[in-house]
């Protein structure tokens, strides 16, 4: 299953590179996946210290049978609370989040890539450390939901 789900997303960046799109969306009612491409932004030229950013946004979207959603590691790579060692956190526990709000940065193979909320809610839980690799489909956070009427 876990395979299934990582070649479905290496073909929707495929799809946003290869026609140049700005973004992709999937969704099948329990799984939700957006991938933005950042190709309007000006290009760097590439060095070591050159760092790309990347944008996903992909959790469960449904809220489990506890209420929560999980939001979980769509790749592998290092954990980041915030966009460098000397800013605040990107979000902390009880802070309220909103939709595509960046949670977290987790770095693969020098591309920093912005993890986004797909619901809005309370974080009740961070769960890697700053600095932790993380495998994919690992758990990053958990959400309590907004019911529609917050």
């Amino acid at each position: 299953m876990a395979d299934e789900l990582i070649e479905k997303i290496r073909m929707m960046v495929e799809i946003v590179k290869s026609n140049h799109l700005k973004s992709i969306s999937v969704s099948d009612g329990t799984f939700s996946c957006q991938i933005e491409s950042m190709e309007d932004q000006k290009r760097l030229p590439q060095t070591e210290e050159t760092y790309l950013h990347e944008v996903h946004v992909c959790s469960d979207t449904q809220p489990t049978a506890d209420h929560f959603v999980y939001v979980k590691a769509p790749l592998v790579g290092t954990f980041y609370r915030s966009s460098s060692p000397n800013t605040d956190p990107f979000v902390e526990i009880g802070d309220m989040v909103d939709l595509r709000q960046t949670l977290c940065i987790i770095e693969a193979m020098k591309v920093m890539n912005e993890i986004a909320s797909e619901t809005r809610g309370k974080v009740v839980e961070i769960y890697p450390e700053n600095g932790q690799i993380v495998d994919f489909n690992h758990v990053l956070f958990k959400i309590e939901p907004l019911s529609e009427e917050e």
